[in-house]
């Protein structure tokens, strides 16, 4: 979205809550984002939860411990289980989102999640734009009250739903990735202005007539709930059917899902791994694992919403094998851009049957791309950001 903005000549300032990188400063991180998007002017700050717990100074054990506090607050009020709390937008970035809107200087305030637009946002005079992604409540609904205690499951139900509709009442408009994500919005909020923006990628097109490729199958997935539980269903549902019926198959799983302790626990993933599966870490960029993979895995049995990481597998050309569920919002008709299958043996015959026939997996390779192309390209994201902002 970055991109698009400074295409269409806006003038960009971004604020960045470093999640993730603890032993990278703040200017490192910047003066990164600064070369990767030209034109803009970023501002990290790091998370509060990133302080080096053992060797705290006055001014970050004060911080570290001010954090504490607003989780406290944060579970005493019930924002925990709301879709605004310190916990996503932590005290620092809210002070400096609102010193920023303060000086008047803006005209938009551009939320790349609803749980960054904060509840004094009236105060401001600038124009709200939230891109929610997926609405959050089915997200809760189907993967967090189940494995939750009833308590917790009680308050989820109570809190949640109401105040992701409140927070979007906030919004003067919002951009959904998914046509399901937008049709459901409108069921509620009938009058809101909402506008329809899937998920796209660069182009990636250089490797579609690849060949002498290191991996036949390959997933890729952070360390979430919904990941660990997908490959955990492929491990122990499909895995044996696919290793029996093919010896040599050479499987990659890429990310931090690799440090799941369920996935190292997991007795197919020990007994194969070093073996027929690889395990890789997280890697900046991607394209080297996607041009040396014949087939793109999906197995996903949890979650809502278009999944980004289907889009980019597609920008690259390549196959996917994909449950409905990975499919969300994304227009795959099965057995031309894509493989639809939902039952473990199907799936595994399916990535069978595309590693060895390559004329096959050719022709869809082609395909994927072509959908790619006239839904998901950054062009068409250009366009439509610059009815957006009007």
């Amino acid at each position: 979205m970055i991109r698009s903005l400074l295409e269409n000549d806006y003038s960009v300032d971004v604020i960045v809550s470093n999640l993730s990188e603890r032993g990278i400063t703040s200017s490192d991180i910047e003066d990164r984002l600064s070369k990767r998007y030209r034109g803009a002017n970023f501002i990290v700050r790091k998370h509060p939860s990133l302080l080096n717990k053992s060797k705290k100074g006055i001014k970050e054990k004060k911080f570290y411990y001010l954090y504490l506090l607003t989780l406290m607050y944060d579970y005493m009020s019930f924002n925990k289980f709301k879709v605004f709390s310190f916990r996503l937008m932590p005290y620092n970035i809210r002070k400096l989102v609102d010193k920023k809107l303060a000086s008047g200087m803006y005209d938009i305030y551009y939320s790349n999640y609803l749980y960054n637009v904060p509840s004094n946002i009236t105060n401001h005079n600038v124009k709200v734009v939230s891109d929610i992604h997926d609405l959050q409540y089915r997200r809760i609904e189907n993967d967090v009250i189940p494995a939750v205690g009833k308590f917790q499951a009680l308050l989820y139900k109570i809190f949640y739903k109401s105040s992701e509709f409140k927070r979007l009442d906030l919004v003067d408009k919002i951009i959904s990735i998914s046509p399901i994500e937008t049709k459901l919005i409108q069921k509620f909020m009938p009058n809101k202005n909402i506008i329809t923006i899937p998920a796209t990628a660069d182009a990636n097109n250089s490797f579609i007539d690849k060949v002498d490729q290191k991996y036949d199958i390959t997933f890729i997935g952070s360390n979430s709930d919904a990941n660990r539980d997908s490959l955990l269903w492929f491990l122990n549902e499909c895995y044996p059917y696919i290793i029996k019926n093919n010896s040599n198959i050479k499987f990659l799983i890429q990310g931090k899902i690799t440090g799941n302790k369920l996935i190292l626990n997991n007795e197919v993933f020990n007994n194969n791994l070093n073996k027929n599966i690889i395990a890789s870490d997280y890697v900046e960029y991607l394209s080297d694992v996607y041009s040396d993979t014949k087939v793109i895995i999906c197995p996903i049995i949890k979650g809502s919403g278009m999944k980004i990481k289907v889009i980019e597998a597609l920008s690259f050309a390549k196959v996917i094998v994909g449950t409905d569920i990975a499919f969300e919002g994304i227009n795959i008709e099965n057995d031309e851009e894509g493989i639809v299958a939902n039952d473990s043996n199907e799936f595994a015959r399916e990535i069978l049957g595309l590693i060895s026939n390559e004329k096959r997996r050719n022709n869809m390779q082609i395909s994927a791309y072509e959908l790619f192309k006239s839904e998901h390209s950054f062009d068409s994201c250009v366009i439509e950001m610059s009815k957006v902002l009007i």
